[in-house]
């Protein structure tokens, strides 16, 4: 009979090799996803839907429940390009079948219950599609589900990578499509927006559709917020994420986002407030800050002026919101002249039509105010504080809350100017940065460097 040490041992080998088979299986579904996109988008063979479908029930049946939530972080920014958001649905219902004896459903998820019963109240309104409504619920409920039920399984620096991840994929590889068509001495010095339109002469030939500059603009200052906190929280891995963020910025401006822009002075901002241990010591940094700006502006406009010039052109100008502010107050005017609208919103289907404006929302608050009326932006609002307060429960160390709080802060913010449907699928990434300073500063726990 084996001795009891042993026995132990032995236990502590099968765990192991089960972690490293798991690590295994979720860079083979990560590649596997890239390699269909890129085959995709390169046109070289075009991959049905239902091959990223079978890659992933097969990944979700068989992965740990700790890498549900990074799989799905790193299928995000993939969707700009091939719409995936119908694996969260088929990933909830894999992880409730496999482990529902572990779940508990907190009272918070039954807030977008509500918001779902509210926009099946606009059938009444005509031009429904019960096909529609239950694709939205379903997504929905699902990413809900993920941020309020996955917390104890997830690994927060795991996450966030994972998610930087898939942001790296959409962005080399829009550059393979479209440098060699544009070249990059055009691209960079030039008034092109990457991501956007304004290439369409060159790409639509090739049948190649590139149009999320603002998101990409948006992602670059999230990706960079997150890589500031990996840095400030980790050990290991400084010199990569510190590149990551120089490319975020480099991204950044090729989209030559506005919101972009503000967000990443946002990052920066916080980060020196974060680390400041007095007032003139803030000072100092900021001092240090500027300087670090004015060699970038000096490098740029001796090497790109036009750059340069181009991204001046879209700071410096009456409206920098570029139309948004006009946008929020023709939609506002339209709600207050339609009453039945404000309590119950117009639905989310044709909200636009039914309000008879050309332009959609593009501020993810007014949108839901908009979608579901007062009710309903009470709902949301009252589901993401009740998010991050979940995220903050039980945090030991709250000496870097703050800092793990940017990218939040930057989703937040970064909302004003984006629309609901695109920025609530960036608030699961968001939050677990706030996980992180509390995993990297445990001893006891060596997952963090080691993933």
């Amino acid at each position: 009979m084996q001795s009891e040490p042993y026995l132990q041992g032995n236990d502590h080998n099968l765990k192991e090799t089960w972690k490293l088979e798991q690590k295994h299986l979720y860079v083979l579904f990560c590649l596997t996803f890239i390699t269909f996109i890129t085959v995709d988008q390169l046109k070289i063979i075009a991959i049905p839907q239902f091959y990223f479908l079978a890659i992933s029930i097969l990944f979700f049946w068989r992965c740990d429940s700790n890498y549900y939530t990074p799989a799905l972080c790193f299928i995000i920014p993939l969707s700009i390009w091939v719409s995936l958001y119908y694996i969260f649905g088929l990933a909830a219902g894999i992880y409730i079948a496999r482990f529902y004896k572990r779940i508990r459903i907190p009272i918070e998820l039954f807030l977008m219950y509500v918001v779902i019963a509210i926009d099946l109240l606009s059938f009444i309104y005509g031009d429904f599609s019960t096909y529609q409504w239950v694709r939205m619920s379903v997504y929905y409920i699902a990413l809900t589900f993920f941020i309020f039920c996955s917390l104890e399984n997830g690994n927060a620096k795991k996450v966030l990578l994972s998610f930087t991840a898939g942001y790296l994929t959409v962005c080399i590889l829009s550059l393979i499509m479209v440098i060699p068509v544009v070249g990059m001495a055009d691209l960079v010095s030039s008034n092109y927006r990457f991501g956007s339109a304004s290439l369409r002469d060159f790409l639509d030939p090739l049948g190649i559709v590139i149009s999320f500059e603002n998101d990409l603009g948006i992602a670059s200052a999230i990706v960079f917020s997150m890589m500031i906190v990996l840095m400030r929280s980790c050990t290991k891995g400084k010199l990569i994420y510190f590149m990551v963020s120089i490319f975020a910025i480099f991204m950044a401006m090729l989209a030559k986002s506005n919101t972009g822009f503000v967000l990443i002075i946002c990052a920066v901002l916080c980060y020196l407030w974060s680390i400041r241990q007095g007032v003139k010591q803030f000072v100092s940094y900021m001092l240090l800050f500027v300087f670090l700006v004015g060699v970038i502006y000096w490098f740029v406009s001796t090497n790109y002026p036009q750059l340069l010039d181009s991204i001046l052109s879209r700071i410096l100008v009456n409206d920098i919101s570029n139309g948004r502010t006009e946008i929020l107050k023709l939609y506002f005017q339209r709600m207050l002249d339609n009453p039945k609208f404000l309590l119950f919103g117009t639905g989310s289907q044709n909200y636009a039509d039914k309000l008879q404006i050309v332009d959609s929302c593009h501020n993810a608050l007014e949108q839901v105010f908009v979608m579901w009326g007062a009710s309903g932006l009470v709902l949301v609002v009252a589901l993401v504080v009740s998010a991050w307060k979940f995220m903050c429960k039980g945090l030991a160390n709250r000496s870097l809350l703050f800092l793990s709080s940017i990218p939040f802060i930057l989703f937040v913010l970064g909302a004003q100017a984006g629309q609901f449907d695109g920025f609530f699928p960036l608030l699961l990434p968001s939050l677990y940065a706030l996980r992180l300073g509390e995993e990297a500063d445990n001893p006891l726990d060596d997952t963090l460097d080691n993933t």
